[in-house]
């Protein structure tokens, strides 16, 4: 037992399961529900060197999928990391934590590499550490190199949910959509519970197939909030969410737009999400007109945000869509060529490729199709099949302004 105090032991193991939970949610209370147990099991015992890493993980995972930390709470998660580590230097979940710190906390792949390596050699079988290993591939572009480490890291743990999930994302990327289909399809066998694996299943049979009847029926009768599984939405089928996206496949924009009606909005967290959908949905639909009005509201919450923080990538994608709708074309390319700038390749070979797919979206939308064309054939042309596909581009509405181009015609027939 890692702690001879059963009572901090007995919260660390609640913070596991809410932590673990917290992992498929990417809900902010849920991580902080954790976060929150890990410290009273640390108040009984303040030298639980484990409960230190798992408690640095937690935090780093809601900086990372729920909402960025400030400068000043990430050095926070350093003296958490350093006080495990001056604990139990030869902790193999001491030097995950700061592998994490590395890569989720300053995008800085090198050093994180180094730390998951070094919990390797603690833990030769740590399937998680291995798993790192294969998310920092994504990061830097190596795809061929993600797919065989995550492979690896199943292999030593076969029925870890998320580990599969993460490798059937990878494979979307990649456009093996028929191996991206089993090996989701496998998770959710693991754990039905698996929202993650449930939303990029969705994803996978509408971009990889182009089925929206078999993309619609993943969800059914599964609850579940309307929320991007990740920060990322820098492109409109996350604006609006993967699992409401098949309605727009089959252009029913008015049953999506009923769908997100009928979501809370109480906070202002939700009231962004809602309404940042609604108006994507009303500008695919082509009736700008008609989300004038909520146009002019989402405006108003967004813009005094990015006024805080000009980089801001959670506020500057909906805001794009708001410009779009007012008119404001130049103010929508800018701010969304911008994300691009935040968010280049050589930074994360994973993310840029949602921002460079909402920038054509919104250049499409103003009159740019040389501009969208530009970037839809270069996207084509590397692993990107989490946005830009063959399928996706025959059968998504929001191309409908560059639809009759002879070169988009040319690219989908080719």
């Amino acid at each position: 037992m890692p702690t001879r105090n059963a009572a901090a032991y007995d919260l660390f193991l609640k913070a596991e399961y809410e932590g673990h939970k917290a992992d498929d949610s990417t809900l902010d209370a849920d991580y902080r529900q954790a976060e929150d147990h890990y410290r009273q099991a640390l108040a009984l015992d303040p030298d639980f060197a484990l409960a230190d890493a798992k408690l640095a993980y937690c935090i780093l995972s809601r900086h990372w999928f729920s909402r960025p930390l400030k400068p000043a709470e990430l050095a926070d998660v350093q003296a958490i990391v350093s006080h495990a580590l001056a604990l139990a230097p030869d902790l193999a979940e001491a030097h995950q934590a700061k592998g994490y710190l590395h890569y989720w906390g300053h995008r800085d792949y090198e050093p994180a590499k180094a730390e998951f390596r070094r919990a390797l050699e603690l833990e030769p079988n740590n399937a998680q550490a291995i798993a790192a290993l294969g998310f920092i591939h994504r990061r830097q572009g190596e795809w061929p190199e993600a797919a065989a480490t995550l492979e690896k890291a199943i292999t030593f743990a076969p029925r870890d949910s998320l580990l599969i999930g993460n490798y059937g994302q990878t494979l979307i990327v990649m456009r093996r959509y028929q191996d991206a289909d089993r090996a989701l399809k496998q998770s959710l066998a693991i754990d039905p519970a698996d929202m993650q694996a449930r939303y990029f299943l969705t994803l996978n049979t509408l971009f990889g197939f182009g089925d929206i009847p078999a993309a619609l029926q993943v969800f059914e009768g599964v609850h579940m909030e309307y929320k991007a599984p990740t920060n990322v939405i820098g492109e409109v089928a996350n604006v609006v969410n993967v699992r409401v996206y098949p309605y727009l496949f089959e252009r029913h924009f008015d049953e999506a737009l009923q769908i997100w009606e009928a979501q809370p909005g109480e906070t202002s967290g939700q009231q962004v999400k809602r309404l940042s959908a609604r108006i994507a949905i009303e500008i695919i639909a082509n009736r700008r007109a008609a989300a004038q009005a909520e146009c002019m509201e989402l405006r108003g919450l967004l813009e005094p945000e990015l006024a805080r923080d000009p980089d801001d990538l959670d506020t500057i994608g909906p805001l794009s869509w708001v410009y779009v709708c007012l008119g404001r074309n130049a103010d929508a390319i800018r701010i969304a060529r911008r994300a691009t700038e935040l968010m280049p390749p050589a930074k994360d070979a994973w993310n840029s490729s949602y921002y460079l797919t909402g920038l054509a979206q919104i250049d499409a939308q103003t009159g740019q199709p040389d501009e969208a064309l530009k970037i839809i054939t270069n996207l084509l042309a590397i692993p990107a099949g989490d946005t830009i596909s063959i399928p996706r581009l025959r059968l998504d509405p929001v191309w409908d302004p560059i639809r009759g181009d002879p070169r988009f015609q040319k690219l989908i027939a080719e």
